[in-house]
Formats: C-alpha cells, sequence, structure tokens
C-alpha cells in the first residue's frame, strides 16, 4: 500500500528520499521560493508534482483541496506555523532537528551546540492541538 503524501520544507533530500519511496506517493510539494534552489525546482518538474510557493501562514490554507487528498503531510524544513483548523483536519507529520524536550524552536542544531550539548537528536512527531507526547524519550 501507498501513501499520498505532500511534503513541506525546502529540504532536497528529503524529496528525493520521497519520490524514491515505496511507502509513499509524492502528489505535491509546499515550499518558500526563497529557500529552494534550481535543483529542488528541476527535481519537482522531472516528478512531474505541484511545486506551491507558500511565502506566509495563510497561504496554506489556499490549498486545502490539494490536501485533501493526501494522506499525510511531511514537513521538515518548513518555517511557518500551521494554523489550528489545518493541524484538526490533517494528519501532519513533522521532523524537527533537535530535541523537544530541550530545543523545541527554531534553530536547534544551532542552540543544541551553543549549549554545549553533549548529544541531540532528530524529533519526529504528529501535529496537535494538545502537545507532543514524548512517549519513549
Amino acid at each position: 500500500m501507498q501513501y499520498d503524501v505532500i511534503y513541506s520544507g525546502y529540504s532536497l533530500r528529503m524529496l528525493l528520499y520521497l519520490s524514491k519511496s515505496k511507502i509513499f506517493h509524492l502528489i505535491a510539494c509546499f515550499s518558500n521560493g526563497k529557500r529552494i534552489d534550481v535543483n529542488f525546482t528541476d527535481m519537482c518538474n522531472q516528478l512531474s508534482i505541484p511545486l506551491i510557493n507558500i511565502t506566509n501562514k495563510r497561504d496554506i490554507a489556499v490549498h486545502t483541496n490539494l490536501m485533501d487528498e493526501a494522506d499525510i503531510i511531511i514537513m521538515y524544513r518548513f518555517e511557518f506555523i500551521i494554523p489550528e483548523d489545518i493541524i484538526r483536519k490533517y494528519k501532519i507529520i513533522n521532523f524537527h532537528g533537535g530535541s523537544l524536550r530541550t530545543n523545541r524552536g527554531p534553530h536547534a542544531p544551532v542552540w543544541s551546540i551553543l549549549n554545549m550539548d553533549k548529544r541531540t537528536c532528530l524529533s519526529m512527531y504528529e501535529l496537535s492541538l494538545g502537545g507532543v507526547l514524548m512517549k519513549g524519550f
């Protein structure tokens, strides 16, 4: 079984991973046009998937018709806070470049270095309005 996925972010590596996955079928990409380069744009064109330019969080709500087609929205390196109504309606999985216990905000790897953390992690979680369940940490 494959899951229809929208990728939200600007990581070419994540885009490539999702495009080669046997589990995920990439149907669109939401990204900030200021963050992507020609390689990212070319890859979306090669994959024949729409590349939607998101410049602020209000732009996200404009594309609910496309989100309705997705089973999952995967976020990695997406800089906008998702509106509550979108979080309620869609299954959104986010990858965060640090520990959710110590570095919840932006630039988590930088804060890990500045705080001289001995170790850090990559966190994966489903967005919810009730907070993050950190079972297993």
